[in-house]
Formats: C-alpha cells, structure tokens, sequence
C-alpha cells in the first residue's frame, strides 16, 4: 500500500498540558478502537464535541485521485469526551461543522478545528487507514512536521521563523449585542440597521451588509482583494465581478463569514474560512461595515446597542 499512498502527515492537537511521556503510550494504541460504539465500515456519522483538543489525525493524498485528500482520526483515548462521543481511530472526516474537507489541505483542516467550538464531524470509518501508520517509509520522501500557530499575532510570520512547539487550540470569542432593527433586500446584498434608530438625532444608524458572493464560471474566483491593516479590509473589487454583484465594495471591513465572528482572527484564518465555505457551498455570505462607520461600530459595541440578531446571528 505503500506504493500508493503519499505518507501521512500527523498532527496531535493538544495543550501545553499533555505529558510528553504519553506518547509511546500512544503509539501503541494506534490499532485499536477506542470507541465503544459498534460502526459498520463506510457508514457516515455525526459526531459532536465541545471542542478539539487533544484529537490527534493524519492526512494523505491519493495517487489515485491527487485533487483529493483524506484526514483521519487516530489514537482516539478510551474514555476521552471524542470517544463518548463516538470516534473511533480510522474515522475519515468529511465534514467540520457543514464544510466538505475533502478537499482542503492538512493545515486548514487544523485550523478549522481550532476555530469551531462546539464542532460537528461527519465521518465514515475504514481501518484500511490506520495500517499506513505502520507502513515502512520506502522511497517515498516523509513530509516534515507542520509548525503551529500559537497566537493570533504571529500567524503571518514566516513559518521557517517559528520554533517548533505543541499544538495548540484556542477559543475564539465573538461579540455580544442587543438592540432593534430593519433592512432593505435585494437578491445578493441585505443591507440592515444594527443599532437602535434615534428619532431626535440625525445621525444615520450604523449600517451592516450580508453579502452573498456565488461564483461565476466567467471568473475564477470573486474577483477583489483581502488586505489586513489591523482589519480585515476589502481593497480591490472588480467590476462585474461576484463580489461587485454581491455588494462588497472597497474599504468595506469584514465583520463575519457565515456565521463566524472574524474580528479577532489572522488574516490567513479568514482567508481559509472564505476557502473552506467556497468549497462547501456555492455561496458564501460575508458580513461587512464600511470602514468609515468603524469608529461608530466600536463605540456601538462598548455600548452593547449592536444587533446581530436581525442578520439571524446569535451572538
């Protein structure tokens, strides 16, 4: 099988916590199914847990099919919240809360597992899988182990500058809010008041749009640009591009995608979000407020006067 398959790459999703002495312990459980749970092979399942830590899975490309890639779960510990929950060593992941991962690449299924809480796997079990782990490397060139991310603040370093170090996950936090509203539609640009509307004040309530960007085989891509200046700012937007039909705009400052709160993420996060919802859907929604309406938004949210909900987050 070696002959086949591209070595698999390992990544153990832990906190600084674990005890480095588990991890022969680990290693020898490699084949055994830690679940309790009795899975036909191939069946998909839906697993949920409050978060990922301490999962440990492995991915590869197969020859037969390089677009593709497989991500599998491994030393799956007896008694763990993953194995209460139902995953066995050998689950292939498809999807991460809704988005097809078949297609990502080893590190953005990482991450997105770092950014979901609580987080929903489908998963079909085939223990074909675990026997590459024991697999002899033979004429195959082994992938170096990834480097992590630590901290929001150097997730754009250059990764030949970051010291190799546990994995670790973080939570991320979004925005509370409270408030009333309305909005104006259209077919691919919502255009909502977020805050309370003040009859005796002139100035404009604070504004969001929910863009729906739907891709075009006339493009390839949305055609505009994502810089970060301390936001996430849009730059550049085509004309007649699927973002210019969406609504986006330049200098509008993405606030969601989806429903996920992006504030508080890297730039390379929000960027493999917007990818892992491309590939999941044909649509995805962004959620922006144009960057002059910042300063407003900020004092609006200190303020508590923000509403989500009237763009059905529930945040």
């Amino acid at each position: 099988m070696a002959n086949e398959k591209t070595i698999p790459k390992q990544v153990s999703l832990q906190t600084d916590d674990d005890d480095d002495g588990d991890d022969d312990k680990q290693s020898s459980n490699t084949l055994a199914s830690s679940s309790r749970f009795a899975v036909e092979p191939g069946e998909t399942r839906y697993i949920t847990i409050p978060e990922a830590i301490g999962l440990d899975f492995n991915s590869f490309i197969p020859q037969a099919d390089i677009t593709s890639q497989v991500h599998f779960f491994s030393n799956i510990q007896p008694d763990s919240t993953a194995s209460q929950a139902g995953l066995k060593d050998g689950d292939r992941i498809l999807q991460i809360n809704g988005i097809n991962v078949t297609s990502l690449e080893h590190e953005d299924v990482r991450k997105l597992m770092q950014l979901m809480t609580p987080i929903v796997f489908t998963v079909a079990n085939d223990p074909k899988y675990l026997l590459l782990l024991q697999e002899p490397v033979n004429d195959i060139e082994e992938k170096q182990p990834e480097l992590p991310i630590t901290s929001h603040e150097d997730a754009d370093v250059d990764p030949s500058q970051r010291r190799p170090s546990r994995f670790e996950l973080r939570k991320q936090s979004s925005v509370g809010s409270i408030a009333t509203s309305t909005s104006s539609k259209s077919s691919r640009c919502e255009v909502y008041t977020i805050t309370p509307v003040d009859e005796t004040s002139k100035e404009e309530p604070l504004k969001a749009k929910l863009c729906r960007l739907r891709k075009s085989k006339r493009y390839d891509g949305y055609g505009l640009v994502l810089q970060y200046q301390h936001l996430h700012v849009i730059g550049e937007v085509e004309e007649a591009s699927p973002a210019y039909r969406a609504g986006l705009r330049k200098n509008d400052v993405l606030i969601f995608v989806g429903k996920t709160n992006v504030e508080k993420l890297s730039h390379e996060e929000v960027k493999i979000m917007i990818r892992a919802a491309a590939l999941a859907s044909n649509q995805v929604e962004l959620i922006v407020i144009a960057k002059t309406d910042i300063p407003k938004y900020k004092t609006m949210k200190e303020k508590s006067l923000i509403d989500w909900s009237v763009m059905g987050l529930d945040v």
